[in-house]
């Protein structure tokens, strides 16, 4: 019973505060002194501990612990980077991810210059292209 509450207790208390590649290596370290303890209790002293119930904590522990950080810590996340990742530069959705409070969409008040320009025979070369041609026709503009 010790050994179910140590490895419950120690997973659970830190999983949350690992990234994913870690918390899978701790769990299986968790599970390898596990076994390796038993072993060794074995070997030595001729001594045999349950250890299934301590492995199917240790692995249910992990199981929960990614299973919310993927459906509930990162849900904000997968949003913002789905709702503006067509249209915004992928620097800027992941500056927005890392600190989603600088970021709002609701409407501000603000004074800004705003220049509008329009290039030679833009009109009549829009009208004749198609519009996966259109989307990235934009992008070739510079300045000067």
């Amino acid at each position: 019973m010790t050994m179910l509450i140590v490895v419950g207790v120690t997973l659970a208390l830190c999983l949350p505060f690992l990234s994913a590649a870690l918390s899978a290596v701790f769990s299986l370290a968790k599970m390898a002194c596990v076994v390796g303890l038993n072993f060794w209790l074995y070997l030595g002293f001729g001594l045999s501990m349950p250890m299934t119930s301590s492995i199917v904590a240790g692995t249910i522990a992990f199981v929960l612990n990614m299973g919310f950080a993927y459906f509930v810590k990162s849900r904000p996340k997968r949003y913002l980077a789905a709702l503006h990742g067509t249209y915004v530069p992928p620097e800027l959705v992941d500056e927005m991810v890392t600190g989603p409070k600088h970021f709002s969409l609701s409407a501000t008040t603000r004074y800004l210059t705003v220049m509008f320009c329009d290039a030679r025979g833009f009109t009549v070369m829009v009208e004749t292209k198609a519009p996966t041609q259109l989307q990235a026709l934009p992008n070739g503009f510079s300045a000067g």
